[in-house]
């Protein structure tokens, strides 16, 4: 398959029926103008419809201003619905556990601290590595100056194909 094609992946554009339209219209609009001027029409023809074309034109405007408002309207609400329903619960969850950790891990001591952070940085990490990963970016070096892991941890987790959900098992462990 052709490598720019990715781009249209998820888009109108990946429908071949809708290839298959736009070709027909192509084709057609290109075979009436090569044939018009062998007919006998020409140029006067135009100029005397002019006002029903400009008529026509401005109506095909109209519908695909529409369309468009449409397309767009359709767009928006379901990366709304993703955003809120996937990345919104995801980040609640985050806050819930680290919340409940912290009255798991109440305590002022050193082992209650060190527990707090590690909960923390492992739930920033997961949901971090989550959002990475439905990019497919694999680079796991900014979590590591960021210093939400370890170069031991990166280590194990470039060997893993699904990285969140290992860290998730290093959360229940």
């Amino acid at each position: 398959r052709l490598g720019f094609l990715r781009v249209l992946r998820g888009t109108v554009f990946e429908d071949p029926f809708m290839w298959l339209q736009v070709c027909s219209m192509l084709v057609g609009s290109t075979s009436l103008s090569l044939l018009l001027p062998s007919m006998g029409c020409h140029h006067s023809v135009a100029v005397a419809y002019r006002d029903q074309l400009n008529e026509m034109v401005n109506d095909l405007n109209r519908i695909a201003t529409f369309f468009l408002g449409l397309f767009v309207s359709l767009v928006l609400s379901r990366w709304s619905t993703l955003r809120l329903s996937v990345v919104g619960t995801l980040f609640g969850n985050v806050c819930n556990i680290s919340t409940l950790a912290g009255h798991v891990f109440a305590g002022t001591d050193e082992h209650a601290r060190a527990m707090r952070k590690r909960v923390l940085r492992y739930l920033l990490l997961l949901f971090m590595l989550t959002l990475s990963e439905a990019r497919a970016d694999t680079n796991l070096q900014p979590f590591v100056e960021s210093k939400l892991l370890l170069d031991e941890e990166r280590k194990i987790l470039e060997r893993l194909p699904r990285k969140a959900q290992s860290v998730a098992g290093w959360l229940l462990h």
